[in-house]
């Protein structure tokens, strides 16, 4: 009211009646700026998320906490914070198509009680422009180790550019070039890579024990990876869009306990879970002897196809055969056990066989020797090693003997080269500049899940839900997860309302743990989720 009185009573104070009000006005203005800017960074930061927010999950209290492994002293270093959230806007061109996407890449970060930060979760995400937000598919992906980053399935098989990864160039020089990617899943969906603490540009920034295991426990990474989950959506206004998860490895122990404990979590239920080279559970080790046959007999199949495939394509008739050994022959004579000189003889006949060792020696060795044993063997006179992770690729040993030592790491030189290719695209494309190292493989976080599966998790996903559809990818060749063990336990699964064969898929691809280093079956596997997005969709619009 005052400026107005003042310019009733004449010109010198009309004009400072309307200095006042211009100065009001600016004022005004440069309120309404800061509560814009500081909204626009409380989204760029999906908040920061109060670390006992994590106790809030469902299912969060009475699991028993797991032991971390000890850490070395670098990982404990202050490192600064990683900026707010980048986001730009791409097109990427491929032989039958183009696709238009916004791209953002940031982090959530956890705060204790006083406002200091505890852990930061890194992120990247494509989004599909002009896409309904209510009705496209959102899917987190995820990798395993624990320790391993989001980088696997991000630039190896799912996002819009892929870094070419075989064997070839499999050592520290070989380049990092990006390419687009032919065989994404932006097309259906859209994706955000989720890094968990410790992983890719994610950290733990507290010593202290209590935190730790909020991030670095079993029940500890899942509440983390699930309140993550949350605040992105809500952040991006996608609480109304179909969820999914893809989860690789130890991702796939991880995919099926999300999904349990997101179904508790008000809106946040997942519709579907991918699983590739899934880790349902460690090792049997509660019946020792027992549990060692169960897992030789779970890796015969993959060994002898491993041979197979080395000598050309296998086919479905040869996996389902090399499986009816595994069952019928080869585990009956690994539980008659090591004083059944009759059964160790017909092991030795039938590893001899498929293998191609010689039968001397494979007595020599001894028939229940692990598959890394014989994989030594198979082509020791030409000096290769075949490797766990794909026993079709085999690469020059650097020294000969018993132990045939292999000169160079595949998993080690790959993770280099994906390293400098996600910081090529990180500070290229993305136009973001966190002042800290990229950990693809993060040696130094880690937990004990021993004697726990999410098998469980996974049966109760299905009962709880009855339209949860799961689809599970394996490498027939692989070593470190075979696909026969996955195989022998989703049998045990009861029938779950419908026919389970319509809600949990099982498909074998070529190739080893990481099936989409090889291009077909990475064509294969966008193909079998590019169907399942499709039927979901069709499914959705009935209802």
């Amino acid at each position: 009211m005052q400026p107005v009185r003042l310019c009733r009573q004449g010109r010198p104070d009309l004009l400072y009646g309307r200095a006042l009000a211009v100065m009001a006005w600016l004022c005004l203005g440069a309120l309404l700026a800061d509560a814009g800017s500081a909204e626009e960074a409380a989204r760029h930061r999906l908040d920061r998320i109060p670390v006992s927010e994590l106790d809030a999950v469902p299912g969060a209290h009475g699991r028993g906490r797991s032991p971390q492994r000890q850490r070395s002293p670098a990982s404990d270093k202050a490192e600064p914070a990683l900026p707010p959230e980048a986001t730009t806007h791409h097109s990427v061109t491929l032989a039958d198509r183009m696709l238009s996407f916004t791209a953002k890449a940031g982090a959530s970060t956890f705060e204790d009680a006083q406002g200091s930060t505890v852990a930061e979760i890194g992120y990247f995400a494509y989004l599909l422009d002009h896409a309904d937000r209510r009705t496209r598919p959102v899917t987190f992906v995820i990798n395993g180790g624990p320790g391993a980053a989001s980088a696997w399935l991000h630039i190896g098989a799912l996002g819009p550019w892929r870094l070419p990864i075989t064997q070839a160039d499999a050592h520290p020089t070989a380049p990092a070039d990006l390419v687009p990617n032919a065989e994404t899943w932006l097309d259906f969906t859209d994706l955000v890579f989720i890094d968990p603490v410790g992983t890719g540009y994610s950290r733990l920034a507290s010593t202290d024990d209590a935190i730790k295991d909020k991030f670095w426990s079993v029940q500890g990474d899942i509440n983390a990876i699930a309140v993550f989950i949350k605040h992105w959506l809500q952040a991006n206004d996608r609480l109304d869009a179909p969820k999914r998860l893809v989860g690789e490895s130890y991702g796939g122990f991880r995919a099926p306990r999300l999904a349990q404990t997101l179904q508790s979590m008000p809106g946040l239920a997942l519709d579907a879970i991918i699983l590739v080279s899934p880790a349902f559970a460690t090792p049997a080790t509660d019946f020792p002897g027992l549990g060692d046959a169960l897992i030789r007999a779970a890796a015969f199949p993959s060994l002898a196809a491993a041979i197979a495939g080395s000598k050309g394509p296998v086919s479905a008739e040869q996996l389902a055969a090399f499986e009816r050994e595994a069952v019928s022959g080869y585990l009956p004579d690994m539980l008659a056990g090591p004083r059944d000189k009759a059964a160790v003889e017909r092991l030795a006949q039938r590893i001899a066989a498929v293998t191609g060792i010689a039968v001397d020696t494979v007595r020599q060795l001894g028939p229940r020797a692990s598959a890394q044993t014989f994989l030594r063997e198979i082509d020791r006179t030409s000096g290769r090693v075949s490797s766990t992770y794909d026993a079709t690729e085999k690469r020059v040993a650097a020294y000969d003997g018993p132990d045939l030592i292999d000169g160079g790491d595949d998993l080690r030189d790959l993770s280099l080269r994906l390293e400098r290719a996600m910081v090529r695209l990180v500070e290229g494309p993305f136009g973001w500049r966190p002042q800290r190292q990229y950990r693809v493989l993060a040696r130094d976080v880690g937990w004990s899940w021993k004697g726990q599966d999410s098998v469980t998790a996974l049966r109760s996903g299905l009962v709880r839900d009855p339209t949860l559809q799961v689809l599970i990818a394996h490498g027939y060749a692989d070593l470190v997860t075979p696909y026969l063990r996955t195989k022998l336990i989703l049998d045990q699964l009861p029938t779950i309302g419908a026919d389970n064969n319509s809600r949990v898929r099982l498909k074998i691809y070529g190739g080893g743990h990481m099936l989409y280093t090889r291009d077909g079956s990475r064509a294969q596997l966008r193909a079998d989720a590019s169907r399942l997005y499709t039927e979901m969709a069709a499914a959705r619009g009935a209802h």
